[in-house]
């Protein structure tokens, strides 16, 4: 099984498997939070991650639109929750997370409290 990701699944409130067949153990998987794609995690299907790179990299509407990868409708009708854990909730959860796809252009976000 050939599991990867590209964004930040964490940072979300829904997710929608977008392609792909539960049945066949091959499926993307994207995560949005605040109607803004955040996110995609494959299984077996990896030549997907550039295409939903684009989407994360320009904040593109979430979930996606019927077809907007391979023309085919999404797999799951509608997004439901992804119960993603706080992470300020975890024991060791990190304070400062570096964001951001380019060596040259990183973003720091602080959490307060932690």
């Amino acid at each position: 099984m050939n599991i990867k990701s590209v964004g930040v699944p964490s940072f979300s409130d829904q997710v929608v498997v977008a392609q792909g067949s539960l049945a066949e153990r091959r499926l993307v998987a994207v995560y949005g939070y605040r109607g803004r794609v955040t996110a995609a995690v494959t299984v077996n299907m990896a030549k997907w991650l550039e295409h939903y790179q684009g989407l994360i990299e320009t904040a593109a509407p979430f979930p996606p639109g019927p077809g907007a990868a391979d023309g085919h409708p999404l797999v799951t009708e509608f997004p439901v929750p992804s119960n993603v854990p706080d992470p300020r909730g975890l024991l060791h959860g990190p304070t400062v997370a570096l964001t951001g796809h380019l060596p040259d252009r990183r973003l720091t976000l602080v959490r307060p409290g932690g």
